[in-house]
């Protein structure tokens, strides 16, 4: 009888974990949020390999799920406000990638309880609010309701007697009750300490090029790089160089602080939490 032979087990090449990993951060830093097979397939990355480069994608700042590898939503929402200043809560899971609805909203009120955003109403439609944004605080809005109350009882009385009101009256209570328009704070207000707290991920990390992009972008780079720096230097925080080459985006690359010897330090970790 013949032997039956059997064909030797193909086994998975091996990869280089750090730069799939890299690649697949770039990738998906670029669109928010890909398919995790997909990127996982795209790099030679097997089953015996995948829970090491979905290790290394964790220590890069990214949420990795069962089929979905994403920016967290938290740092995607600031991103988006830092760009938009207004983003509508209605159909907000369309303006960042990777999260449902629920997910989206749930991220969202976390991002405004740790104070990274407010919540605010244009017309009927409640929104998020950037923090540059100029909106009335608690005592305006204490205000306004006072002044609301008063034109509508004065405004009935009018009514009856079938007369009007005198246009300067009406337009010095409404000077009364809203305070000057309020200039955009200047780089040294930013609270970069509080975006780093904000923006950090389960790591304990937070990626720079996110805190300035949440406080306003390339017009806040160097007030931004200057405020890390400051604390850096008193203790308080630590930088942390980018682990690959070639991993971030131009823009990203731009963000980031220079470090020594043309190293790039994107991540930054609050030191007193390390104690």
């Amino acid at each position: 009888m013949a032997t039956r032979t059997t064909a030797p087990k193909r086994t998975q090449p091996a990869i280089d974990v750090e730069a799939a990993a890299d690649a697949i951060a770039r990738a998906v830093r670029r669109d928010g949020a890909l398919r995790k097979a997909q990127l996982l397939k795209e790099q030679g990355v097997g089953r015996a390999q995948a829970e090491a480069v979905t290790a290394a994608l964790t220590a890069r700042g990214l949420e990795v799920g069962a089929s979905v590898v994403r920016v967290p939503l938290r740092e995607q929402i600031a991103q988006r406000l830092g760009d938009a200043r207004v983003v509508p809560l209605r159909g907000i899971e369309a303006a960042v990638a990777g999260g449902t609805r629920r997910d989206v909203l749930a991220a969202s009120r976390e991002l405004v309880a740790r104070g990274g955003a407010r919540v605010g109403v244009r017309s009927s439609e409640v929104v998020l609010l950037d923090l540059r944004t100029d909106a009335l605080d608690e005592r305006d809005l204490a205000r306004l309701e006072e002044l609301a109350a008063t034109l509508t009882k004065t405004l009935r009385t009018a009514r009856r007697a079938g007369g009007t009101l005198v246009r300067a009256d009406a337009e010095e209570a409404l000077r009364a009750a809203l305070p000057p328009r309020r200039s955009p704070p200047a780089p040294g207000d930013l609270d970069v300490e509080g975006a780093i707290d904000r923006l950090r991920d389960a790591t304990g990390l937070t990626f720079v090029p996110a805190v300035v992009r949440a406080l306003g972008g390339a017009a806040a780079v160097s007030a931004v790089h200057d405020a890390v720096l400051r604390a850096a230097r008193s203790g308080r925080l630590e930088l942390r160089p980018e682990s690959g080459m070639g991993r971030l985006g131009a823009e990203d690359a731009s963000f980031c602080i220079p470090g020594p010897r043309g190293s790039i330090l994107s991540w930054v970790r609050r030191l007193e939490e390390m104690t």
